[in-house]
């Protein structure tokens, strides 16, 4: 697959670019958290999922972030 989308992730600054096609861009930050997961616990797929999930509950909050219609918290 030869893809145009680029990634670029600045860790000192918490910052994350994205350029080209948002399919191709989400397929490549993707691949980053399944490499960094592998990475992080290379034996164990529970452990893996776990946090995958945790990884996708803390994106929904993020994106719900001042959004007081739709927190469940109250």
């Amino acid at each position: 697959m030869n893809m145009k989308a680029k990634l670029y992730i600045d860790s000192e600054k918490s910052i994350i670019k994205v350029e080209g096609n948002p399919s191709e861009a989400l397929h490549l930050l993707v691949c980053a958290i399944a490499q960094t997961l592998e990475g992080l616990f290379p034996h164990s797929l529970e452990e893996r999922m776990a946090w995958l999930t945790a990884l996708l509950y803390r994106t929904v909050r993020e994106l719900n972030k001042g959004n007081k219609e739709n927190d469940d918290e109250d």
